[in-house]
């Protein structure tokens, strides 16, 4: 059986980002104490992003803090989604 992929606004935010500075999965795991596994899993939406994360990634990337909270707020709306749709499988 094939696993099955969740796509992020989040993740593709985080992709694009690490992209736009030429930086591997690898690398930008490096760089805030994370694996390259994990970086991937965020950005497929495998794994959600948690939120204190977000300003370690958010600082190695050079985000604006602007840029920052859009970020965050994708998170926590993705967050709220996933938790509402378990909620209404239990029921």
């Amino acid at each position: 059986m094939a696993q099955q992929v969740h796509h992020s606004d989040a993740g593709r935010f985080l992709k694009r980002q690490r992209k736009c500075h030429h930086l591997t999965q690898v690398a930008l795991g490096h760089i805030v104490g994370l694996c390259g596994e994990t970086i991937r899993a965020y950005e497929s939406g495998k794994r959600r992003i948690q939120q204190t994360w977000i300003k370690p990634l958010a600082a190695a990337l050079h985000l604006s803090p602007e840029e920052t909270r859009e970020w965050q707020l994708l998170v926590q709306r993705e967050a709220e989604a996933r938790k509402t749709a378990r909620q209404f499988r239990r029921h």
